[in-house]
């Protein structure tokens, strides 16, 4: 052995010999560790004896430290692996600790740049409070024993280090060959020994037992309009988990979506984080989570939780993680606290990240607060100082800080928490089962995060064929598109602000966002267009960073660098002072983040080049990133109510909305005729303020309720409207006399004219009609099964304004199996009179001892029974408003003292409807100007008159080829023409008499208009209808919902939504038309002309996502909305 000592003294003199001749860069040749910062001795010319190779042989290999004057690439580590010396973990600065075989290839040192070889002392081993053999009382055991978890420099084998062990009295309690640790109890006078062992690299105590960290979240987050919005993302196909106490199967986790991987006594924290993560709302609405459609892995946190991990997510593909709990363990103030160091916990979480990238761990950061000085340093310990999950503060529904949410640095001045969220007095699936619980902590803001992380994921996927996102993209987008909350900027509190998982989706939806890597000393760069009036810019860069060594002082192991450049004007990234955790954050360099974020307010117009700097790649060959971007423009928009929600007289709700450059005060304001009205809620909100308290009016009833905000000319309002009527309360119910019943009863709602009545569908997890429009305040169900157990809840209703209520919460009840005892006798006699289109009179026989009846009706078709009278004494019901030429069913069931009779059915069916005119006869008289879009192949009713009456029936093409049109049932001499979207006549029918018109034609995709004129003065004011249809032949026209017409009826778009092609179809074009299409930032991505009144544009190129299309032509111009699938 000694002359292997010899041979490397010897060579690595020789090799650094010529390096020491030629003048070198001044360079940082520091090792930064957790015992502090030294400069190791530049000793590969002095290397006379054995020392530390001799304390750092074990079995077969040398485990040493090697410092290079400059990092190696990846062809040199290839070379030393060949050659029996292997780089493991990346050390800072410029060192990786390293495996030397016994007898390694020496030759291949000779082209090598090494600086020194050096060991770790114990002190740079170890824990200080291992050190000091001052051992917490969870590590302890009696007979002077503790538990301490072991990191190796290389991954080994049990079996490898067992004998070491036994001459130390110590015992491998676990292994974790993934982490490369073992769970070691050894003596406590032998901790020093433990440490010295050369196949060690770090040692610290074990974790203690985790302890739990004790609907206005989701208008907070942004994710209602996600749920409730066109995007109807819900979760959907997506796993997510949370370690925590067991939850318990609350029914909002129908069905089925909640899986207790691991069993045990339902806990209250548990269930409670689970459904702000995932709970459907089904008792009570108000409980809506996140995510309501997503599955939940549920595990306790009474184990090894990485461990877990590590297994969980490949095996459930697991989305997102919760994890609301700490250790226990009290705050050690100060960035040198151990719940600020970069721990094996936290290592072995970006292991987990790292091997299964698609994941994102969500970690509350912690309710000490006031444990220090500020609240600085007081995120509690289990690994939260980890670089690839994300940590998460707690705000109120105000967005202030919560009075106990902990703040950072970590122990290297990163950013935690990164992101806040709601999570003060959140309401949520509680136990007892079934019940529901408010309370406080980062515990209930971090699920909304979980959540949230769901919900962009479910998207992504939509947008690239069911592919999944890394969790560092995701991770970005939320961080970067977060409202700007505390400090300008980052800070310790709040992180990057208050999530806005509406702007997250966008990022995504728009592809404003690029995937790329990038190796040491490479430079990438991005041009990103800033359109005029853009209020700030946001660029940020994120990477999943590889696990550092856990004695590492700076946790980063690979280093890239963001700038933005603007001519000559270079932004750099936001950073933050550890040592002064309150200041305002200021622009530099960053050195120890795997995120960074430029900011830029009041950005010139124009390219911006964003730069990427390959600064140091030590664990590679090269580094994947993220990078996203967008510009703000200034903006006010809508949150919540923004359509379709329903809310109750007198509650208070929390209006809700984004805004962007907006300088002066705001003012709020809601509606109840659908904007013909508009009171003011307050006209003096700050600018910075984007939520406010509203109690809605008392006794407001209405379908057509809208909120607006504004300030000077920024406006915008809800999106559709939203309802106002009172909630029913009081829902009761027993079991029903006869077999398959169930008595409901309820208080009646102010304006309520009727109620519709739900069950539950145990399969589907959703509500069902069980009966609709049911007058008075009690129902009899029936045809259930008997013995079932079945929730039911109920909305009230308004016939006259359209005004639907919330659903109440639900009530649990029993079906009866009882066989009716009662001697109330069936209904007879029953037959249907007065039968008409859309109304019938239902009669029936009076029963000898009936007190009054209950009556049903439904189309055959339908399996919900529709209520038409509760208890009506009368022997008849009329029914109106019904479906022509439709088959119906009704059915009546006596009421008596003892009870109810069984139902007894009928059938009938309406008559056909003749309306004349039809509703498609709406042209202004004499002209084109604002004619119907009528339906091909369907016969269309009309009427000349009153006196100078045209009649114009506007239709779309949009596959060209042949058509007939037809003019029948004349009631005088008419005529028919053909015209095309100017008005130019194609093709006329002028028969005389009253015989029919017909033109045939073979025409191309585009808008027609069919006239129907007379042919004199005497033919008008007309009491009889004609009748006018378009029949296709070889011509097609995609299905109505897919054809889009503007609002002045000059545009018509299909199909919308678009993949390729876009078809424009413009009435009255007289010469050319100037065509723009601009993308949501108002940035214009397209522009062509056209002369023709049909044109299809190839939107191929343009990324998906929502876009705004404007038509100039003669002095006009018309814009709608399409989406680019």
């Amino acid at each position: 052995m000694k002359h292997l000592y010899t041979r490397i003294a010897r060579l690595l003199a020789l090799l650094c010999f010529p390096a020491l001749l030629q003048a070198q860069e001044q360079k940082d040749f520091g090792i930064y560790l957790n015992s502090g910062k030294f400069i190791p001795e530049e000793n590969t010319d002095r290397l006379t004896n054995a020392g530390i190779f001799s304390k750092s042989f074990y079995q077969d290999k040398y485990y040493v430290t090697i410092q290079f004057s400059s990092l190696p690439d990846e062809a040199t580590k290839v070379r030393l692996k060949n050659a029996g010396i292997e780089l493991l973990d990346y050390i800072p600065n410029l060192a990786y600790t390293a495996a030397v075989k016994s007898d390694p290839d020496l030759s291949v040192l000779e082209t090598l740049n090494v600086r020194s070889i050096f060991r770790f002392t114990e002190l740079q081993k170890a824990m200080p409070a291992v050190v000091n053999k001052d051992v917490p009382a969870h590590a302890k055991r009696s007979g002077g024993y503790a538990d301490v978890t072991v990191l190796t420099y290389e991954k080994m084998a049990a079996g490898k280090i067992i004998a070491s062990l036994d001459q130390l009295g110590a015992m491998i309690l676990a292994e974790t060959p993934v982490f490369r640790t073992f769970s070691i109890m050894v003596p406590q006078e032998n901790l020093d020994e433990l440490v010295a062992l050369p196949f060690v690299q770090w040692v610290e105590f074990i974790d203690p037992p985790n302890q739990p960290e004790n609907l206005l979240g989701r208008s907070l987050h942004r994710s209602n309009i996600l749920n409730d919005g066109i995007r109807n993302l819900k979760g959907d196909g997506i796993n997510i988990s949370i370690w925590d106490e067991v939850a318990s199967q609350h029914l909002d986790f129908s069905p089925g979506r909640l899986l207790n991987i691991q069993t045990g006594t339902a806990g209250s924290h548990g269930t409670h984080v689970s459904g702000t993560m995932a709970g459907r709302g089904l008792i009570n609405p108000l409980a809506k989570g996140m995510a309501p459609n997503a599955t939940i892995y549920s595990y306790d946190y009474n184990g090894d939780v990485q461990v877990e991990m590590s297994v969980a997510i490949p095996a459930y593909t697991l989305i997102s993680s919760n994890h609301s709990y700490y250790d226990g363990q009290a705050i050690q103030c100060g960035v040198n606290g151990t719940n600020s160091a970069y721990s094996l916990r936290a290592r072995n979480t970006d292991i987990n990240l790292n091997n299964f990238p698609y994941h994102l761990h969500c970690h509350s950061a912690g309710n000490q607060q006031t444990a220090c000085a500020n609240g600085w340093t007081t995120i509690t310990g289990t690994g939260k100082a980890a670089k690839n999950n994300i940590v998460v503060a707690n705000i109120t529904t105000t967005e202030t800080i919560s009075s106990s949410s902990s703040f950072g640095p970590m122990h290297d001045g990163r950013v935690k928490p990164e992101i806040s969220s709601m999570g003060t007095n959140v309401f949520s699936t509680y136990t007892p089962l079934n019940s529901y619980g408010t309370i406080s902590g980062t515990s209930m803001a971090t699920p909304g995060i979980t959540g949230s992380v769901a919900l962009l994921v479910q998207r992504y996927k939509q947008l690239h064929g069911d592919t999944l996102p890394a969790s560092s993209l995701i991770k970005n987008t939320i961080c970067n598109t977060a409202r700007d909350l505390g400090n300008p900027g980052p800070d310790y509190k709040f992180g990057f602000g208050r999530i806005n998982a509406l702007a997250a989706v966008r990022i995504l939806e728009e592809n404003r966002y690029e995937i790329n890597s990038i190796t040491t000393g490479a430079v990438t760069e991005r041009i990103i267009s800033v359109p005029e009036g853009t209020s700030r810019l946001r660029v940020m860069l994120s990477w999943n960073d590889p696990a550092a060594a856990a004695n590492s002082a700076i946790a980063l192991v690979n280093n890239l660098d963001l700038s933005v450049i603007n001519g000559t004007t270079t932004t750099l990234p936001w950073k933050l002072d550890k040592n002064n955790p309150g200041s305002n954050a200021t622009r530099g360099i960053d050195n120890i983040s795997n995120i960074e974020q430029v900011t830029i307010d009041d950005p010139q117009a124009g390219d911006y080049i964003v730069r990427i700097d390959g600064i140091a790649i030590t664990t590679g060959p090269a580094q994947e990133y993220y990078l996203t971007w967008f510009a703000e423009m200034p903006s006010i928009e809508v949150i919540y109510p923004n359509g379709p929600e329903n809310v109750s007289p007198g509650s208070s709700e929390t209006i809700t909305w984004d805004n962007a450059g907006v300088t002066g005060n705001q003012t709020v304001e809601y509606s109840l005729d659908n904007g013909a009205s508009w009171v003011a809620i307050s006209s003096t909100v700050p600018a910075a303020t984007t939520r406010l308290a509203w109690t809605v009016p008392s006794g407001a009833n209405t379908s057509t309720a809208l909120i607006r905000v504004s300030s000077g000319a920024l406006t915008d309002v809800s999106d559709a409207n939203f309802k106002i009527l009172g909630t029913v309360t009081g829902l009761n119910g027993s079991t029903g006399v006869c077999s398959g019943q169930v008595n409901l009863s309820w208080t009646a709602v102010a304006n309520a004219t009727q109620y519709d009545i739900y069950r539950l569908d145990a399969t589907a997890g959703d509500y069902v009609l069980a009966a609709a429009d049911v007058t008075g305040t009690s129902y009899i169900v029936s045809g259930l099964t008997p013995g079932a157990s079945i929730w039911f809840t109920i909305r009230a209703k308004n016939s006259t304004t359209g005004a639907i209520s919330e659903r109440a919460v639900a009530i649990n009840r029993t079906v009866s199996t009882a066989t009716c005892t009662n001697n109330c006798p069936d209904p007879a006699g029953l037959s249907t009179t007065s039968i008409g289109s859309a109304s019938a009179t239902l009669n029936w026989n009076a029963s000898p001892t009936a007190t009054s009846y209950n009556v049903d009706y439904k189309q055959a078709s339908s399996p919900d029974w529709i209520n038409a009278a509760t208890s009506t004494t009368s022997l008849s019901v009329n029914l109106s408003g019904l479906t022509p030429s439709t088959q119906y069913d009704w059915r009546v069931q006596s009421n008596c003292s003892s009870g109810s009779s069984n139902y007894k059915t009928a059938q009938f069916a309406t008559t056909a409807v003749v309306v004349c005119p039809g509703p498609y006869d709406v042209s202004t008289n004499g002209n084109r100007s604002g004619a119907a879009t009528i339906p091909l192949n369907t016969d269309v009713k009309g009427l000349v008159n009153p006196s100078n009456d045209n009649d114009y029936y506007r239709f779309v093409i949009t596959t060209g080829g042949t058509i007939t049109l037809t003019l029948k049932t004349l009631p005088a001499n008419y005529h028919l023409a053909l015209q095309n979207s100017s008005g130019s006549t194609l093709q006329s029918s002028t028969n005389s008499g009253t015989n029919n018109e017909t033109i045939n034609r073979t025409v191309s995709a585009g808008t027609y208009y069919a006239r129907v004129y007379p042919s004199n003065s005497s033919n008008w004011n007309a009491t009889n209808c004609y009748t006018v249809r378009v029949q296709t032949g070889t011509a097609t026209r995609m299905i109505e919902e897919d054809i889009v017409v503007s609002n002045d009826n000059k545009l018509t778009l299909y199909p919308n939504p678009a993949n390729n092609r876009l078809n424009i179809s413009i009435d009255d074009l007289q010469a050319k038309a100037e065509i723009k299409i601009y993308d949501a930032t108002g940035k214009e991505v397209m522009q062509t002309l056209t002369s023709t009144a049909s044109t299809w544009l190839d939107i191929s190129k343009i990324p998906a996502g929502i876009y705004m299309i404007r038509v100039n032509h003669d002095n006009k111009e018309s814009s709608m909305k399409f989406v680019k699938q």
